[in-house]
């Protein structure tokens, strides 16, 4: 299934190096406020990739005893054996192994087990565990049994990646107009080859995307750095090795946007999420703009309140497709939901909008029934001819039911987006706004 996070700064990391960038990645994060979990546990992984202690020191800041230090922090004496061992939780247990088997392939338990210091039953629990999910495979091998990549772990590790870069306060996004009289895709690819080096430099791959101000396109810089102008000072000093490496003549280094590192914690959305993952589906608005906007929801705003207005935005698209320009009031409970149906359903849409207006159905349909207090249009009376009370039921929205109404949203939003009505991104940056009317 596509999720938000299949499309981003990893799609240009090939298969062979993802892994590689993930460690690197977790590295990095503890050269600022970010990091989680043990310096030590992260340590172990990246060696075992083949991430070198220079390169650790390089981007964490630390010396090569701290480096060690860490490691021997987290090691313990195992009690069958002689050799240390480390004590982690189950879950770490699964990245480290899809980390190492993504990175190098087919590897025996043993094998990963002597790799990442870990007991043989903790790597036996977490390699059964990504059996299940489907991101690796196992199989017996006269003794031991053998963990290798499925036809999923890459992506695993891209969708891995591509959450944490938007969360990463080292990772400033220089955008880097490139001319219209170069190759773009060349100019992608010389970035790549002259940055790959400089893994104590960058968090990610160059990325290559729609330009934000003229026909054209531009090239997405992730740098790692603590302030924006030690950012701008790298994309200065790497921009004209990547023109020489594309074989173009020298050209002036056009900055068309530094985009500041984002939340630190994403806060979990259903509705948010399906929302986003419908627009990237539909291949509208850009896959980096909508996740770094996607960030900004801090969690303040109740799940329910979220649902509500990307519903009213779907509805506002139908309205604004028939000339209407009368912005509807939130569409906050069933009732609303409901009342907003029965006028859609007495309009004479045209054929050319029902790609709009069908969706839109759905979700409204969904939030009439689900969004609660009561269904929508559902009335209650103190007495009934039979001498009972009529008492609609109380309803509570579901996460599926504000999934649904996100994604059906989505559906009617992307369409009108595509006839110029509105920008999805606009769209979105009013969802997650505390002060939306």
């Amino acid at each position: 299934m596509f999720e938000i996070y299949d499309q981003g700064p990893a799609d240009s990391i090939p298969d062979s190096e993802i892994a590689k960038a993930v460690a690197r990645q977790e590295i990095s994060a503890f050269d600022g406020d970010e990091a989680v979990g043990r310096p030590g546990d992260a340590v172990i992984l990246a060696r075992a990739v083949g991430v070198t202690v220079l390169s650790i020191e390089q981007m964490t800041g630390w010396g090569r005893q701290t480096v060690y230090r860490h490691i021997d922090s987290v090691l313990t004496e195992a009690s069958k054996s002689e050799k240390k061992v480390r004590e982690i939780r189950r879950a770490r247990a699964r990245f480290e192994l899809l980390v190492l088997v993504g990175a190098s392939g087919e590897r025996s338990l043993t094998d990963l087990a002597g790799s990442l210091a870990l007991l043989n039953e903790t790597v036996l629990a977490a390699a059964t565990d990504l059996v299940d999910d489907g991101t690796c495979q196992m199989k017996q091998i006269e003794d031991d049994r053998v963990l290798l990549p499925s036809e999923h772990t890459h992506q695993a590790l891209r969708r891995r990646f591509n959450s944490r870069i938007d969360r990463l306060p080292a990772g400033y996004i220089v955008r880097v107009e490139i001319p219209p009289e170069m190759d773009p895709s060349q100019i992608e690819g010389a970035a790549n080859r002259v940055l790959s080096s400089r893994e104590a430099s960058t968090v990610a791959a160059p990325d290559l995307v729609p330009s934000s101000r003229v026909r054209g396109h531009e090239l997405l810089l992730p740098v790692r750095s603590p302030t924006q102008a030690r950012a701008i000072t790298f994309a200065t000093e790497a921009w004209p090795e990547i023109v020489r490496e594309a074989g173009e003549s020298n050209s002036t280094l056009q900055i068309t946007e530094v985009i500041s590192p984002g939340e630190s914690v994403e806060v979990n959305s259903p509705s948010l999420d399906a929302f986003a993952t419908r627009l990237h589906l539909e291949r509208v608005g850009s896959p980096f703009k909508l996740r770094e906007i996607r960030a900004r929801h801090s969690g303040q705003l109740a799940e329910k309140v979220i649902a509500s207005r990307i519903l009213t935005e779907a509805a506002m698209c139908l309205r604004r497709a028939l000339g209407d320009e009368t912005r509807p009031h939130l569409l906050a409970t069933g009732d609303d939901a409901f009342d907003e149906l029965q006028r859609v359903g007495s309009l004479a849409i045209p054929d050319e909008i029902q790609a709009i207006s069908e969706p839109l159905t759905v979700a409204l349909n969904t939030a009439s029934e689900h969004l609660g207090p009561f269904r929508g249009g559902e009335t209650g009376s103190f007495k009934t001819s039979d001498g009972r009370p009529n008492v609609p039921k109380d309803v509570v929205p579901t996460k599926d039911s504000l999934r649904q109404i996100g994604d059906s949203s989505a559906q009617a939003i992307a369409e009108a987006s595509r006839r110029n009505l509105v920008d999805v991104e606009d769209v979105m940056r009013r969802i997650v706004d505390a002060t939306y009317r």
